[in-house]
């Protein structure tokens, strides 16, 4: 009995540990993973790529056809994410409809096919998942070597910048003023 106790706690531990380190829905990383993980990058004093990736729409998706639809749309990116080939690659969810992907040992050309496959498999899952709205992302990415003086919330604001310059060019390019 008391065995049996002590293997149901432990499991409830490891239960705790995963949740504290994953987002409940998607299933991928959260912001608090990335904290500690980004020290582990930053040692290495290689380039990384730092991808802040947004979801199209997602306001639009949510008051059109509900929340369910909405948490599916993210589950879709998160889909995406996992299945991304990359070594070292860490991705997570860090907010709403905001994900974060650390690409190390990548260059510009490595960073737009990783961007296109994105895409790409974006486009195959909604075909396949046949829903009434397409999930789709801007993705803004900012590369930095890393050192001791580079911080994760300066990688952050960066590529977030950049994610919303394409987020502005997608609307006008739509004639949207969303």
């Amino acid at each position: 009995w008391t065995c049996a106790a002590i293997s149901l706690v432990l499991l409830y531990i490891n239960d705790q540990d995963r949740e504290i380190i994953r987002d409940g829905l998607t299933g991928l990383n959260n912001r608090k993973t990335l904290d500690g993980v980004f020290p582990e990058y930053v040692k290495t004093g290689e380039p990384l790529y730092l991808f802040m990736m947004d979801l199209d729409r997602f306001k639009q998706i949510n008051d059109t056809y509900g929340h369910i639809a909405g948490d599916d749309a993210l589950q879709t990116v998160a889909t995406v994410l996992r299945r991304l080939d990359w070594d070292g690659a860490v991705s997570a969810r860090i907010g709403g409809d905001e994900f974060l992907l650390f690409l190390p040992c990548c260059d510009e050309a490595g960073a737009r096919r990783v961007i296109a496959a994105i895409e790409e498999d974006l486009a195959l899952l909604n075909r396949e998942n046949g829903t009434k709205y397409e999930a789709a992302m801007s993705t803004g990415w900012y590369t930095t070597m890393l050192d001791p003086g580079v911080t994760l919330e300066r990688c952050i604001r960066e590529s977030d910048e950049r994610m919303y310059a394409v987020k502005r060019l997608k609307k006008l390019q739509r004639g949207s003023v969303e």
